[in-house]
């Protein structure tokens, strides 16, 4: 008798990552506690824009950041075993007309903010109805017929949620929805910066410090040569997937900011922790009020512009309105960062969908650009997990539900349901035959 040779377990999958953002660091994390082999490539440090600096005792990072607590990315996080360690922002003030009021957080608020005049507090229903039951059509088109301090109010919120500042840009559902998160679970401040997120998803991942110069099914070409994959997932901006894949991955709107960041020895107006411009597209956020991102005594305040397309920020403009608000900080400055734009993500056009996360059989896409689930940092999770998901799924053969058998074949007999399972077969000879005299298991309807 031949004894059969023992059967080798399978290869696992290889799997290369281009790009060590939050999406591509998610979706290789996941791939590899699966049991695949995971390499990521990025010729730049891993976390992308979520990328934490430390400098004079100050964890910077690259523009304003929060994390919203209804969200995606949450989670995704938890379903990884990382829990986010930050403080929930509350409170702020709006400006508008160079008066500075608290900022509404519900009805009874907006009835009774100075950043509305009194006829307009009373004229909310438009705004109200918009928000609940977000109407097709661009943000333009839905606050159009909003007084003119309703609709600047409306904006603002709407920029402080999606760091969009183009109206006609901004599809009205997807910008309202994203108020909605923002007022339901409010935003989270990170301890230590972003950074307490990037370190424990790259944790165990081979991460490899090489340009990409071209990828297709298959197969990435770096400058050092060539590497093949079961599965390559592009974890970059749609620019950079144009130019390595040669493919348009469709149309989508960039939300971009100027952002002047300052590490402080002191705040000289505690009083003034946050600022939103109702009347212009400015920020003022201390984050260092609510998360640990200072030394002891110490602030690190963020103050940006939102940007439309192709618009630069001024530092001159971002540290006048400081001035403003915060008079006396020039002699404090301990650190200082300006950058006039920065990409923060992309936003679907509007009536459009974001590209999906399949480019070509074993070519995936995942990043804030990605997917119809979130904006912002939530769509790098959801869609960096969905492809881990997409990848995953083919591993497992398909059966059938154990509730039920296969579906039948054509040309091929097919027996009874009842016939799989006995107790079934007893409830078939019951309907057949009912003992009236004990009563019938089921309604007479039924039989």
């Amino acid at each position: 008798m031949t004894t059969p040779h023992p059967t080798a377990p399978p290869a696992p999958r290889h799997i290369v990552v281009v790009g060590a953002g939050i999406a591509g660091l998610v979706c290789a994390q996941r791939l590899q506690r699966a049991g695949a082999r995971v390499t990521v490539l990025d010729r730049a440090t891993p976390g992308g824009r979520a990328l934490t600096q430390e400098q004079h005792g100050f964890s910077i990072n690259l523009g304003p950041h929060a994390l919203y607590r209804g969200g995606h990315a949450f989670r995704v996080l938890r379903s990884l075993g990382i829990a986010p360690d930050g403080t929930v922002a509350t409170g702020g003030d709006g400006e508008r007309l160079g008066r500075r009021s608290p900022l509404p957080d519900g009805l009874g608020t907006w009835l009774h903010t100075e950043l509305l005049p009194g006829s307009s507090r009373y004229l909310m229903a438009p705004a109200v109805r918009a928000i609940l039951f977000p109407p097709p059509g661009t943000l333009a088109d839905a606050i159009a017929s909003f007084s003119a301090p309703l609709r600047e109010l409306t904006e603002a919120l709407v920029r402080v949620s999606t760091y969009s500042a183009d109206p006609t840009r901004m599809d009205a559902k997807v910008a309202f929805d994203q108020v909605k998160l923002a007022i339901t679970g409010g935003v989270l401040y990170l301890h230590g910066g972003w950074q307490s997120l990037v370190t424990p998803l790259q944790a165990g991942l081979t991460i490899q410090r090489q340009a990409v110069t071209a990828v297709r099914p298959g197969r990435v070409s770096t400058a050092d040569g060539e590497i093949e994959a079961d599965d390559v997932v592009l974890a970059v901006p749609p620019a950079t997937e144009r130019s390595l894949t040669g493919q348009d991955p469709g149309e989508t709107a960039e939300a971009a900011v100027a952002t002047l960041c300052l590490g402080l020895s002191r705040l000289p107006v505690p009083e003034v922790p946050f600022v939103l411009g109702v009347d212009r597209p400015l920020y003022l956020s201390v984050h260092s009020g609510w998360a640990r991102l200072a030394p002891v005594g110490g602030a690190l305040v963020h103050v940006a512009r939102y940007l439309r397309e192709g618009e630069q920020g001024h530092a001159e403009e971002l540290e006048t309105w400081l001035d403003g608000h915060q008079p006396g900080w020039r002699d404090l400055v301990v650190f200082r960062r300006y950058l006039p734009r920065i990409r923060v993500a992309g936003h679907p056009a509007p009536g459009k969908a974001r590209p999906g996360i399949v480019v070509a059989p074993g070519l995936w896409r995942c990043g804030d650009s990605v997917g119809d689930q979130g904006l912002l940092a939530d769509a790098a999770f959801a869609s960096g997990d969905a492809v881990a998901d997409g990848i995953l799924a083919q591993r497992q053969p398909p059966r059938a539900s154990p509730n039920r058998p296969s579906r039948p074949r054509p040309g091929r007999s097919y027996p009874h349901f009842y016939d799989f399972y006995p107790y079934f077969r007893g409830c078939r000879a019951r309907a057949c035959a009912p003992d009236l005299s004990k009563g019938s298991r089921f309604p007479s309807s039924e039989v």
